[in-house]
């Protein structure tokens, strides 16, 4: 079981920020050969807090997921949803790196990826989305889901579309980054983000 360190669990909380009075919830059912799951999930009321994100990590209930579009409607992460199964982390990766595309590949809960832009400073969420979606017609993935989907919240009723995050269960859950084509650890994912700020 991973043992991250309340650095640790902070920093992630921190790159990962976003709507403050929403959560989503997931438990994987089943996995399916190809590697897509079946899973229940749901949406809580409340911030994502410390301590749910340490059982995240130690997988110990369901996995957390965080809307990217904040409640001034700016962001500082988002995503590109790649819902290929089984994908070819590797070629992804390659693909990612030759067009010196600025974003982080993960692997996400149903065995396809997310490539995860993080920003030094809240951006404009339709700021935000417009980059991602540049990012996602040039690698090749024009039809992708893009998060954040809603640029703008009129109230907190709009919830917004929350993303499964990484590193449930640390490795084991099979939700990490791949930095310089190797899966890498927690530690080693936040070691990297910090060498490059």
């Amino acid at each position: 079981m991973p043992n991250p360190t309340q650095e640790e669990i902070r920093a992630l909380m921190d790159l990962f920020h976003g709507f403050d009075q929403k959560i989503g919830r997931t438990n994987v059912i089943e996995v399916f050969e190809h590697g897509k799951s079946e899973s229940k999930s749901w949406t809580e009321d409340g911030s994502a807090a410390f301590s749910q994100w340490e059982k995240h990590i130690k997988s110990d209930g369901a996995g957390l997921g965080i809307v990217p579009l904040r409640d001034d409607n700016t962001i500082l992460w988002g995503a590109i949803d790649i819902d290929v199964y089984p994908i070819d982390i590797d070629d992804l990766f390659k693909k990612v790196t030759d067009s010196e595309c600025p974003l982080i590949v993960f692997r996400s809960k149903s065995g396809g990826a997310h490539l995860i832009a993080f920003f030094d400073e809240p951006v404009p969420a339709d700021k935000g989305q417009q980059f991602l979606q540049h990012w996602a017609h040039k690698l090749g993935f024009g039809n992708a889901e893009i998060f954040p989907k809603q640029t703008t919240r009129n109230n907190s009723d709009e919830v917004g579309n929350w993303l499964n995050m990484p590193y449930y269960g640390g490795m084991d859950g099979g939700r990490y980054a791949i930095i310089n084509g190797k899966p890498v650890t927690l530690t080693q994912f936040l070691k990297g983000m910090n060498d490059e700020n």
